[in-house]
């Protein structure tokens, strides 16, 4: 900046794209920009600098900005900025999910054409401050993706509303109008199964409840997660979130249906994301991740082997037995592995026989359930 500077810029006109800049002792300048717009110079002598701007700015209170090898030119307290007001005309859709995530189409006038030049937007809704993120920006369109709502007393369903909604351009120039919206909560009522294996593949089904949208859903883009309670069950790598894959969608029976790959034993919470419709509401749902036996019986048999084991629990192999390896009198240091030959397995039981060639010594013996080759049950 000039501390005692000869230049100054006494007064400056826009039309259009032309900009005319006055002033005395007017640099050679190196730059000028019109808010965050650069303005190509065209002529530029010591009272008057021309340059043309590649478009008009968004909505604000605008100096030009000249510059030369010293530094900025100062611009004289008298000068009036120029205003480029801007309209906020509507916004769709006027339906909003309150758990958030909704994508907003806003349109109107002057909006800024980028926010990677410096500009800066902000949406708020409603009088409680809820945020609506900026995606994108064009002069006329702004979309932006809103969080959770936040409303001053207890929502209820199909609650309707009137909100301002607030745009906030460069910290300087806002439009705002009021629009009619409908707190629409969608939830997810259920997930079924709700618990599964750790380690084995499973179908889940995640039931929405009868207030979601399912004229489109079979041609929505749905996003699911499972995010642990517990910060020990984040992967090696840091990332807490488990996506599950989904595989169907049905709009009669307001469900999605997904894979489940497996995770660390545990509670999950549910994360679902609908492009359509945003985030559903999945406080009332959890998901487990666990497997374990209750029980086995007989409790006694032969020193020879030969007895027949039934162990009871939930979440074992429901059939591939190599999945569910059983071990009786396990000891690791003796080099002897003392399987339980596997006969069946279902969700909740396995049947196996203790091995014939060992012989033991009578003793209480340990029996262990393997999940795969890497989990107890």
């Amino acid at each position: 900046m000039y501390s005692t500077a000869p230049s100054q810029i006494t007064a400056f006109t826009v039309t259009g794209v032309n900009v005319v800049i006055t002033g005395t002792v007017l640099p050679t300048a190196t730059s000028v920009k019109l808010a965050h717009k650069d303005c190509t110079v065209v002529t530029n002598t010591a009272t008057e600098i021309t340059c043309t701007l590649s478009e008009l700015p968004a909505g604000g209170n605008w100096f030009p900005k000249v510059r030369d090898e010293f530094g900025l030119v100062p611009v004289e307290a008298t000068v009036l900025a120029f205003n480029v007001p801007m309209t906020f005309t509507g916004v769709t859709p006027s339906t909003w999910n309150s758990a958030g995530g909704e994508i907003l189409t806003l349109t109107g006038t002057n909006f800024p054409s980028t926010i990677e030049d410096g500009n800066t937007i902000s949406i708020v809704l409603g009088a409680a401050g809820t945020k609506c993120n900026v995606l994108t920006t064009t002069p006329t369109e702004i979309t932006c993706i809103t969080e959770a709502l936040i409303t001053a007393g207890t929502v209820r369903r199909n609650l309707q509303d009137v909100w301002a909604i607030d745009v906030t351009v460069n910290e300087e120039e806002t439009a705002a109008i009021d629009g009619l919206v409908e707190m629409r909560p969608v939830i997810v009522e259920s997930i079924t199964p709700a618990s599964a294996s750790p380690i084995l593949l499973e179908t889940l089904v995640i039931q929405f409840n009868n207030a979601y949208p399912s004229a489109s859903m079979d041609a929505d883009t749905f996003t699911v997660n499972l995010i642990p309670r517990d910060a020990d069950l984040t992967r090696p790598n840091g990332e807490d979130k488990r996506g599950l894959n989904v595989v169907e969608v049905s709009s009669a029976d307001k469900t999605i249906t997904v894979k489940y790959g497996g995770a660390y034993s545990g509670i999950y919470d549910l994360e679902v994301h609908s492009l359509a419709n945003g985030n559903i509401d999945t406080s009332t749902v959890s998901f487990e991740a666990i497997a374990q036996y209750s029980s086995f019986s007989p409790t006694s048999g032969s020193i020879y082997g030969g007895t027949l084991l039934t162990i009871t629990g939930n979440h074992f192999s429901k059939d591939d037995i190599q999945k569910n390896a059983v071990k009786v009198g396990y000891e690791y240091q003796s080099g002897i592995d003392h399987y339980c030959y596997l006969i069946s397995t279902s969700d909740t039981e396995i049947k196996c026989r203790i091995a014939t060639d060992l012989n033991r010594v009578p003793e209480n013996q340990e029996v262990i359930v393997f999940l795969g080759t890497s989990e107890e049950a």
